[in-house]
Formats: C-alpha cells, structure tokens, sequence
C-alpha cells in the first residue's frame, strides 16, 4: 500500500510541474503530457483551476512554512522515536 501511495504522490508530483510551466488555463489544456491522456488532462486542469482548490493551497503552504516538527515518525514507531529523543 506505501508503494501504491508514493506511485501517486510522485504522479501528482509531475502533473503540478507540468501544470505550473504555463500562465493560462487554455495554454495548460493545449500542452498535454505524453504519459496522459487528453480527456484526463483537460479533467485535471479544470480540477486544479478552481477558486476553492487555489485558496486550499495557498492557506497549505502557509501552514506548512509555520510548522517547526515534521509530523511523521519514518519507518519507526512513535514510542521508539521518543526513546530514542
């Protein structure tokens, strides 16, 4: 199941770059990735342009600037982590 995860966090990861590389939402449908489909891009555009999902973002990556701890332990357990603190 981590494996199937990081497949589409990566995934996401590459669509957003590509994504980015253009200003305007008619310029971003034009230029499509080869892996994907066309159907699915124009899908994805239309997802990630909206008002809603922009705010979501922004109000993200404040969050995160502000966050001083990451909140994942790795591979270890919360109580080994804290042992070994």
């Amino acid at each position: 199941m981590r494996f199937a995860n990081n497949l589409w966090r990566n995934g996401k990861k590459i669509l957003r770059k590509k994504y980015v590389e253009w200003h305007t939402d008619e310029a971003r449908k034009k230029n499509c990735l080869k892996k994907t489909r066309p159907k699915n891009w124009v899908l994805f555009v239309d997802l990630t342009s909206t008002k809603k999902l922009k705010a979501s973002r922004e109000k993200n990556k404040i969050n995160r600037s502000k966050m001083v701890t990451p909140h994942t332990t790795g591979r270890n357990g919360v109580f080994r982590v804290v042992d070994e603190m």
